[in-house]
């Protein structure tokens, strides 16, 4: 993010081509949508600048959201986990006790589904394939994922669609990452809704 005008969450420049953008950090009042830079076609998922409280676009176009996260499914890679293992996780979930410190402002409840998720930068471009990972647990704040790859960025778009959960696809900016065994457990907190 390189903002010029004292506003931290401007995202004033691509990370691709450099071309000027307005966009910025999404919130929950300011939800985050699909844009392509005009320069370059880089994808991002955040919210437009406002001038004079209306949406600002500019060096930027509207994005179709299924096209980015859906974008060419043979890089998707094997699902995480089957239906009868996916059972056993929320079986063995349910009896888990924690220990140690809770940091959450949330209850958290245990449960495995696939989901599908998109690396992005810290400006919120796309910078990978989507993956598949599955839930580890979920609360009203954020959410933790079991994934196959290292995390190397510090926001996912998590997409809810392979599940039975009519729940709308959501910004998650990274809290936490721990190893276990050959996977990375990811926790993170909900910045926005992503509007499809």
């Amino acid at each position: 993010m390189t903002p010029t005008t004292g506003d931290t969450s401007a995202i004033e420049q691509c990370g691709s081509c450099q071309a000027r953008l307005a966009l910025r950090l999404p919130s929950l009042r300011a939800p985050a949508s699909p844009w392509l830079c005009r320069g370059c076609s880089a994808a991002f998922i955040a919210a437009p600048q406002l001038r004079d409280g209306r949406p600002f676009i500019a060096g930027i176009r509207p994005g179709c959201y299924y096209d980015i996260i859906q974008s060419d499914r043979r890089h998707v890679g094997e699902s995480i986990a089957t239906g009868d293992e996916l059972a056993q996780l929320n079986e063995c979930f349910n009896t888990l006790v924690r220990e140690g410190p809770d940091s959450r402002q949330h209850p958290r409840y245990s449960l495995a589904k696939r989901v599908r998720a998109l690396p992005l930068t810290d400006d919120l471009r796309v910078v990978g394939q989507p993956f598949n990972a599955l839930t580890v647990n979920v609360s009203t704040g954020g959410i933790a994922i079991l994934q196959a790859c290292a995390p190397s960025h510090s926001y996912l778009a998590i997409d809810f669609s392979d599940t039975a959960a009519m729940l709308p696809p959501v910004l998650l900016k990274q809290l936490r990452v721990r190893s276990i065994g050959p996977a990375y457990e990811v926790a993170g907190e909900f910045v926005s809704r992503i509007e499809t």
